[in-house]
């Protein structure tokens, strides 16, 4: 992945993603902005037309809602898309297992062990533990900002007697 080439979205591509968005053809039918996705295909449908002879190409994505058949198989790429992919070098997935399994199934088992490709749900008390620290930091943070503005004179002490709305009170403050 690292040594991929990286492709720029052209003019021409945004066009065409334009003109996807006043259709109202995938990934436009549902009531979304689909800018973004519409760019992303049209760029992959780009390459299949300036592609080398003996190159196949593969669209994988997670976004089923936007890019698979709406009542179907999500498995299958929308009807507004499928032309894309009625050649024998343009696949489509929803999974990079999948499209993995399709280059090489020995490969396939060479990269992916099924252990390193899950990850275990945090139980209950994982999650109440990062959440009482996340809330510590975000107090110990506001509290030292709010230090650090009565340091710079931008808030002002006052006896609590004295407590005007809008004013900390001292004891909250240290």
């Amino acid at each position: 992945m690292n040594a991929a080439l990286v492709i720029e979205a052209s003019d021409s591509t945004k066009l065409l993603a334009a003109e996807r968005a006043i259709k109202a053809k995938a990934p436009f039918h549902r009531n979304k902005n689909g800018m973004g996705d519409a760019i992303i295909f049209e760029t992959y449908a780009d390459c299949l037309v300036n592609r080398q002879p003996n190159e196949d190409y593969a669209f994988i994505t997670h976004n089923t809602q936007d890019f698979s058949h709406p009542n179907g198989d999500r498995r299958l790429p929308h009807p507004d898309l499928e032309h894309t992919f009625a050649n024998e070098y343009s696949f489509y997935f929803i999974t990079l297992r999948e499209a993995l399994s399709r280059v090489d199934t020995d490969l396939l088992a060479e990269i992916i062990d099924d252990d390193e490709w899950t990850q275990e749900p945090r139980k209950y008390s994982e999650i109440l533990e990062a959440l009482d620290e996340l809330l510590d930091k975000i107090w110990y943070g506001r509290h030292g900002a709010r230090a650090y503005a009565v340091e710079a004179g931008k808030i002002r002490i006052v006896d609590a007697k004295d407590y005007p709305s809008g004013l900390y009170d001292p004891n909250v403050i240290r």
